[in-house]
């Protein structure tokens, strides 16, 4: 692994994978980012003629398109993983450290 494998995970959101025993959680996890993304672009497809035609017509300019956007929900998700990132790194120092102990 190297260190772009980390900015590729760090943009899903996830933690990368430190061992075997680590994927299939984040499997789940990408599962259901997926269906999420699924989900907003189910939603978008169905809006899209809607919203063209009010940014046509002049009642909808993309500022405030922009401004309803739900910024909020995304903050949530990508504070969630967050907790992961560090619970796990907190997991792997203290792993590291009974280990150390061990050899001596």
């Amino acid at each position: 692994m190297n260190m772009d494998n980390f900015g590729d995970w760090a943009f899903l959101g996830l933690p990368p994978p430190m061992y075997v025993s680590d994927l299939s959680g984040l499997l789940e996890a990408l599962e259901e980012k997926k269906k999420h993304f699924e989900q907003k672009v189910k939603d978008w497809e169905e809006n899209k003629e809607e919203m063209k035609r009010k940014i046509l017509a002049g009642d909808l300019t993309l500022d405030e398109l922009k401004k309803d956007e739900p910024k909020e929900e995304e903050k949530e998700e990508e504070k969630e993983p967050e907790k992961e990132v560090e619970e796990k790194e907190d997991e792997a120092a203290e792993k590291d450290e009974d280990a150390a102990k061990d050899d001596d």
